[in-house]
């Protein structure tokens, strides 16, 4: 019963050694820096950007579930996501109209324009797949929480294959 979250736990950590080789295979160490540094700064701003929601449903969640008032619960559910999602679309939509000033002033590369507009995408759905993630969490269902968590390494896989096989041998 047990066996999934070694499972899925085996298969995430070469998940993310595949992502990180085929990131570095083409791209020269400038590249790979400039890719890492968006990365980290987009990883930045959606840390802030549940507002809260996540720590609210671990609290709240479950004590609804207790009293058993399963129709706020599942309310306070749908309004969380439902702000979180909308938080992750206002982000991106800020990040990406100003992916040009961003790209050339805080990074100094004309590149960083283009990752920035492609992590644009992975905040929206890294946002959406950290809520049902917490979902499963709340709910204590770990091998459907480790099975979110290995559906989005297998998306970054995709993600970074996707753009391998595009053959640029450069970010732009």
């Amino acid at each position: 019963r047990g066996s999934w979250l070694y499972i899925f736990a085996f298969l995430t950590g070469p998940i993310g050694y595949a992502i990180k080789i085929i990131i570095s295979h083409d791209l020269s160490v400038s590249d790979v820096g400039m890719l890492y540094g968006v990365l980290s700064f987009m990883l930045l701003v959606g840390s802030f950007n549940d507002l809260g929601m996540i720590e609210s449903l671990n609290h709240f969640i479950p004590k609804f579930l207790s009293q058993e008032k399963y129709k706020k619960a599942r309310t306070f559910l749908i309004y969380a996501g439902g702000s979180m999602l909308l938080t992750s679309l206002i982000s991106s939509l800020v990040l990406w109209t100003g992916s040009h000033w961003l790209g050339t002033t805080y990074f100094g590369d004309i590149a960083a324009v283009t990752v920035i507009k492609y992590f644009c995408v992975y905040l929206i759905l890294s946002n959406i797949l950290h809520w049902i993630s917490n979902v499963f969490i709340i709910y204590q269902n770990t091998k459907y929480c480790k099975g979110v968590e290995m559906l989005r390494m297998a998306t970054s896989l995709g993600f970074a294959f996707q753009i391998y096989h595009a053959g640029n041998g450069s970010i732009e």
